[in-house]
């Protein structure tokens, strides 16, 4: 199966075949996980966000649970603050999919419970970008990540 080439900075990342599929090494969690495409997105968020944010991986949090008023769900990607805040969340999609008005209420749905100053919706080749914005009291889209992450 080939990946993706992404338009997210070039990494190498520990890949392995198994009988039945391929895995990819999460530095974060520490562990082989299966290769979807998804997490194939992941992965490359998170070596962007250490190499080239500059993010230590002891703010980065990977799939964790969310409690919504819909549903329990998991995130994709939160960065916390040194007071264990989170700041800013990102929601990873596999390149294949749309970046469409679900993907973005999906993302809504996440930060009304969390309330980060940062969200993220990115496909791999796509990047929707917002921030909250305390006078008008809602996200607003941006154009890049900030450095201070």
């Amino acid at each position: 199966m080939e990946q993706d080439i992404l338009n997210l900075p070039p990494a190498r990342f520990k890949v392995k075949n198994t009988e039945n599929r391929r895995l990819i090494w999460d530095v974060i969690r520490k562990k082989y996980l299966p290769l979807t495409p998804e997490e194939w997105v992941r992965q490359h968020v998170v070596h962007f966000l250490m190499h080239h944010k500059d993010v230590p991986a002891s703010r980065i949090l990977l799939e964790r649970a969310v409690h919504t008023a819909q549903k329990r769900s998991r995130f994709d990607i939160a960065l916390t603050s040194s007071d264990g805040r989170i700041t800013a969340l990102i929601e990873c999609k596999a390149s294949t999919v749309k970046l469409d008005e679900a993907a973005v209420y999906q993302m809504q749905r996440y930060a009304y419970e969390l309330r980060p100053e940062l969200l993220v919706l990115t496909n791999g080749l796509q990047h929707m970008i917002f921030q909250w914005n305390d006078s008008g009291q809602s996200y607003h889209q941006i154009e890049n990540l900030p450095d201070n992450l």
